[in-house]
């Protein structure tokens, strides 16, 4: 099981195109990426999976990105837009560290 040896990434973005985007582009990195749409979708598969990063959408519906993070200790660090290799060495930086990071 591949998978379990991957890195686990929740992307929440309630833009369904910029989630699919987003995902198959980290998918083709090598990352296992669980996307979904809302706060309260995120809550639940943040509570069934371990993940090693969290890609957050500041706005959201049901809950908001600042409700979801603050319960489960999740450091924040937030953009509003870089370039892809800026992103990919986040991403990279993010997934080595041991704690959660939401970017």
């Amino acid at each position: 099981m591949l998978w379990l040896q991957m890195q686990k990434i929740l992307l929440v973005e309630d833009e369904k195109a910029i989630r699919d985007a987003v995902a198959a582009y980290l998918e083709r990195e090598g990352y296992w990426v669980v996307g979904v749409g809302d706060g309260q979708s995120a809550v639940e598969e943040f509570e069934k999976h371990q993940f090693d990063l969290v890609v957050l959408d500041l706005m959201l519906p049901k809950i908001p990105a600042s409700a979801f993070a603050a319960p489960f200790a999740i450091p924040r660090m937030c953009r509003s837009s870089c370039s892809p290799q800026r992103a990919r060495s986040r991403i990279a930086s993010s997934v080595s560290s041991s704690a959660p990071t939401t970017i």
